[in-house]
C-alpha cells in the first residue's frame, strides 16, 4: 500500500513540537532496547460488542487477584483490552475520568504497585461505533484520523506519569481498511502522542489482523514510521488452527495438517523484525488445553520467540471467559494445561537467574539508593546494563580500564525497581535489583 498524504492539517502548535522533538531525537543517538517479556492478555473490558453497555454488567475490567496469581507464575507482562466509546464517549469529548477511565487507572495502579508492566490496547479493529452504526476511521468525517487522534493524546496525557506502562497498543487488529491508510492513521497518532508524552513506547499493530504471517505483504510500509522518541514496539498475532483465526472448532488433528505450523506462521514476522532492525512481540496466539500435542507446539512456539528476542502475551484470561477453550483463567486453585508451559517462560525468575550465577560474586551498594551506587565484582567488570520496571534499557556503560569496580549516578533515575546486569571480562553475567529512592 503505498503512503498518501495525511488528509487532515495538524495545529501550528503541534507542528512546532514535531520540529522540536525530532530535532530532540537526532541529538540522542542512546538506542531504544526492551528486555524480552512474557505475559497474559488479561480481558474481558472490551466484552458486549466492545460498545457501550454497562460496567460489570456487559463488561468488566480484571481483579488485582488475577494479577497476584499471573505474577506468581512469572508472567509480568499484561494486555489490557478496552473499548474507544467506553473511554470517550463523544468524538473529541472529555475521558470518562468517573467510571471507565478510572478503573483502568486503578487496575494499572495495581499493577504498578507490584512490578506488573501494562498494555493499554484500543480494541476497536480500526472502528468506532457512532449512533449504532460502525464506521472505519478515516473513511468518512463521521469518524476520522483526528478524531482517533485527540483520543490517544488524552489518553497519554493521563497515563504519562506512571512507570509501568509498557506501551500504548493503538488499535488491536485494523483490517479491510480499504482505501484508508493505516500507515496514515499509525504516524498521525504517534506525532500526536508525542506531543505530550516522549517517554512511553508506542505499540504498532500490522494491517490484516495484525497477521504474523502476512506482515511482509500486509505492513511492510510500518517500518518508515517517524517517532521522534524512537520508542516503537511492532505487534504480531499468530493462531496455529487451520483457518489462522483463533475458533480452533476442531480437534488438533483436523486444525492441523503440518507440526511445523507455528514456526511456519510467526516466521514471516521474526524475520521482518530482523530485516529491519525493529522491535516486535506477538501480542495473541493461544491453544486449547485439550490435547498435549498443543502444550508441545506452544512450547516450541514460545521457545523460538524467547531465543528471537520477542515477546508475547498469551491470547487469554480474565474473569468472564467461562469454557472458552484457550482460557487460562484458573479453575479456583486449579491451573489449566496451558499455564504449565507458559512459567517456564516467566519474566520474574531473577532469584533463578542468580542462582544460576551464584559462582559470580559481585556487591552493589548502598542498595537502597538514592544518588551513586558501587558495584564491586571478584573478577574485572567488562560492562553495566540497566533496565527500568518496564524493561527499557535505561544506561549502558562500558568499562574500559577493565576495573573490579566502578560508581553509577543514578541521580537522573526516577524512583522505583531496575534490574543491574553485570558482564565480567569472562562474558559472564550476573543480575541483581537495585531499588532507587
Amino acid at each position: 500500500m503505498r503512503k498518501t498524504k495525511l488528509k487532515y492539517l495538524l495545529t501550528a502548535a503541534t507542528l512546532l513540537c514535531y520540529v522540536f522533538t525530532v530535532f530532540a531525537s537526532q541529538n540522542n543517538k542512546a538506542e531504544f532496547k526492551v528486555k524480552t517479556q512474557f505475559g497474559v492478555n488479561l480481558s474481558c473490558g472490551e466484552f458486549g460488542g466492545g460498545s457501550g453497555g454497562t460496567l460489570n454488567l456487559s463488561y468488566t475490567y480484571p481483579s488485582t487477584a488475577e494479577l497476584d496469581y499471573f505474577k506468581s507464575k512469572g508472567l509480568t507482562l499484561i494486555r489490557m483490552p478496552f473499548a474507544w466509546d467506553r473511554v470517550q464517549h463523544e468524538l473529541n469529548g472529555p475521558l470518562d475520568t468517573q467510571s471507565d477511565l478510572q478503573a483502568i487507572k486503578d487496575f494499572v495502579k495495581s499493577a504498578q504497585d507490584r512490578g506488573i508492566n501494562v498494555m493499554l490496547d484500543m480494541h476497536n479493529y480500526a472502528r468506532r461505533k457512532v449512533n449504532g452504526t460502525d464506521y472505519l476511521i478515516g473513511q468518512t468525517s463521521n469518524v476520522t484520523i483526528a478524531h482517533f487522534v485527540d483520543f490517544w493524546t488524552k489518553m497519554a496525557f493521563e497515563f504519562k506519569d506512571y512507570t509501568n506502562i509498557w506501551g500504548y497498543d493503538l488499535m488491536n487488529e485494523p483490517h479491510d481498511m480499504g482505501t484508508v491508510s493505516w500507515f496514515d492513521i499509525v504516524q498521525a497518532t504517534v506525532t500526536g502522542i508525542r506531543t505530550v508524552d516522549l517517554n512511553t513506547p508506542i505499540v504498532i499493530e500490522g494491517d490484516s489482523w495484525a497477521s504474523a504471517y502476512n506482515w511482509p505483504a500486509a505492513s511492510d510500509n510500518l517500518k518508515n514510521i517517524v517517532d521522534p522518541s524512537n520508542k516503537l514496539i511492532y505487534e504480531g498475532h499468530c493462531y496455529f488452527d487451520n483457518n489462522a483465526s483463533g475458533i480452533y472448532s476442531g480437534t488438533y488433528d483436523k486444525e492441523i495438517k503440518t507440526a511445523s505450523i507455528a514456526l511456519i506462521r510467526l516466521k514471516p514476522f521474526v524475520d521482518w523484525l530482523k530485516l529491519n532492525n525493529k522491535i516486535g512481540m506477538i501480542g495473541e496466539c493461544g491453544v486449547p488445553g485439550d490435547d498435549p500435542r498443543w502444550m508441545t507446539m506452544l512450547d516450541g512456539a514460545l521457545a523460538y520467540l524467547r531465543d528471537n528476542n520477542v515477546s508475547f502475551t498469551y491470547w487469554a484470561a480474565g474473569p468472564w471467559w467461562g469454557t472458552y477453550p484457550l482460557s487460562i483463567e484458573p479453575n479456583g486453585t486449579v491451573d489449566k494445561p496451558q499455564m504449565a508451559i507458559l512459567e517456564k517462560y516467566g519474566n520474574d525468575k531473577l532469584a533463578a537467574v542468580e542462582k544460576v550465577n551464584s559462582s559470580i560474586q559481585i556487591r552493589i551498594s548502598p542498595n537502597p539508593a538514592t544518588d551513586i551506587i558501587k558495584i564491586t565484582a571478584d573478577s574485572k567488570i567488562k560492562n553495566i546494563t540497566i533496565y527500568n520496571a518496564q524493561g527499557i534499557l535505561v544506561l549502558q556503560k562500558e568499562i574500559n580500564m577493565f576495573d573490579n569496580q566502578c560508581e553509577i549516578k543514578l541521580s537522573q533515575f526516577v524512583p522505583g525497581t531496575y534490574l543491574v546486569n553485570v558482564r565480567l571480562e569472562d562474558n559472564s553475567i550476573a543480575i541483581k535489583k537495585v531499588v532507587k529512592i
